[in-house]
């Protein structure tokens, strides 16, 4: 059953990502309520399925990281840097 449980879980995609304690506390209530879990067991499954969350959130990001390096893609910071050094070119071409 918990095999089952999380497999319910991973197939909820990116929506794992932003599960909030009270999202997961619903599902597993409605997983007691159909039976397939026992109620004694659901603060343990919210907890996993909370682990699980953020496992996910932590690969994702990683993933995306690992792609946006790979791929050279300008990070917020480098268009940050550049964009400020051309303000400063900018203003000493406007001085003279």
């Amino acid at each position: 059953m918990a095999d089952n449980f999380f497999r319910k879980a991973m197939l909820t995609g990116f929506g794992l990502i932003d599960l909030t304690a009270e999202k997961a506390e619903n599902m597993v209530n409605e997983l007691v309520k159909r039976g397939e879990i026992v109620e004694g067991e659901s603060k343990k499954y919210v907890d996993d399925l909370m682990e699980k969350a953020k496992e996910t959130e932590v690969n994702l990001k990683t993933k995306v990281e690992d792609i946006l390096k790979e791929k050279q893609y300008a990070t917020k910071e480098a268009v940050d840097e550049l964009s400020k050094k051309l303000d400063e070119v900018l203003k000493k071409l406007n001085e003279k």
